[in-house]
């Protein structure tokens, strides 16, 4: 995606998506129990970071995991 030459493209690397009718419950209850990127961020987390970053975003290339989305999505 990045050698297509974008003038602005946001990456979004969620780790376990929580909410949604894909992820079983107790997934999500334990990706909770893991730090950092791989862990459990919820879906509407992700649709507001979406937003932010469709109506905020900065040119260039953004890579966003889960606490970059979640500070978006506030």
């Amino acid at each position: 995606m990045k050698a297509i030459g974008f003038p602005s493209l946001s990456i979004f690397r969620p780790g376990i998506i929580a909410g949604n009718a894909n992820t079983p419950g107790y997934a999500a209850l334990l990706g909770r129990l893991i730090p950092g990127s791989y862990g459990t961020i919820e879906q509407d987390d992700i649709g507001r970071a979406f937003v932010r970053e469709l109506t905020n975003g900065a040119p260039g290339v953004t890579l966003l995991d889960n606490g970059a989305m979640k500070q978006r999505a506030r």
